[in-house]
């Protein structure tokens, strides 16, 4: 179900998996084998699924607000930014971008 090569669209999501979705609606998603579930505060709660994702959820509302790519994830933002693309290159790309840590 998870789709690790998914191009990610700015302010909407990646794939089948779009912000502002439910745990609900993701059931399936959250089901799956090598998923970890991780309380952050009273909050938040995190799923890291297989190594690729994390999709952090508010409690209050039980609504997906934030997704983070991590290192086994191949999709790309506007086909060339992905894991792994350094400040600069992203820059070149899309300058507009402001670098945040």
């Amino acid at each position: 179900m998870l789709d690790t090569t998914a191009p990610i669209v700015p302010f909407e999501g990646f794939g089948e998996i779009k912000l502002y979705s439910t745990r609900e609606e993701l059931r399936d998603l959250l089901a799956l084998e090598r998923v970890e579930m991780m309380v952050i505060n009273e909050k938040w709660i995190r799923y890291d699924i297989e190594d690729s994702i994390e999709l952090f959820f508010h409690l209050e509302n039980d609504k997906l607000f934030r997704i983070t790519t991590l290192d086994k994830y191949k999709g790309k933002l506007f086909e060339r930014i992905g894991v792994g693309t350094t400040e600069e290159e992203m820059l070149k790309i899309e300058p507009s971008f402001v670098y945040d840590e």
